[in-house]
């Protein structure tokens, strides 16, 4: 929810004070949420499937990034800044709010996506199983003990005691 508030922050004013607070507000909740879901994944997946998980995670999410830098281009340049020249009634609200300036369909767009992480994030507060799933998915019970490694030189303390 933070960064989506953090977005439509960023996006509604060309402003350095908007600019900064909602780009700060975009790291720190995505910071926050990045260090939630490691601490999730190291305490419900066991250490055998731990690296695939998280590069599985991780492959899905960069994967997406060129597609992404596609359509926000293609949307930014043919779509949203046609839209905010345009002489419709919702063209002259947006210009109202974000100003008419040339490069402000970006804003625009940045907002409608933060209101869209918005109402995404409501929606997964509102699921049960997601919202209830650090509670309903079990602990690993991790290993009692490690095994070393073949050939694994003793620890210092052994050395120094022996």
């Amino acid at each position: 929810l933070l960064t989506g508030v953090s977005m439509i922050i960023a996006g509604i004013q060309a402003n350095q004070f908007y600019l900064m607070a909602g780009f700060f507000g975009i790291g720190m909740s995505l910071a926050l949420v990045n260090a939630h879901w490691q601490c999730l994944i190291q305490v419900k997946v066991g250490l055998e499937l731990q690296g695939r998980v998280i590069a599985t995670n991780q492959m899905m999410s960069w994967s997406m990034m060129p597609l992404a830098y596609f359509l926000i281009g293609h949307l930014a340049e043919n779509v949203v800044e046609p839209f905010m020249t345009s002489d419709s009634a919702m063209a002259h609200f947006a210009v109202s709010v974000f100003g008419g300036s040339e490069g402000r369909g970006v804003g625009l767009l940045l907002a409608m996506l933060g209101a869209f992480a918005v109402i995404w994030g409501v929606m997964s507060l509102l699921y049960r199983p997601l919202r209830l799933m650090e509670q309903r998915l079990p602990d690993v019970i991790p290993d009692e003990e490690p095994t070393p490694a073949i050939g694994e030189p003793k620890k210092l303390h052994e050395q120094t005691v022996a």
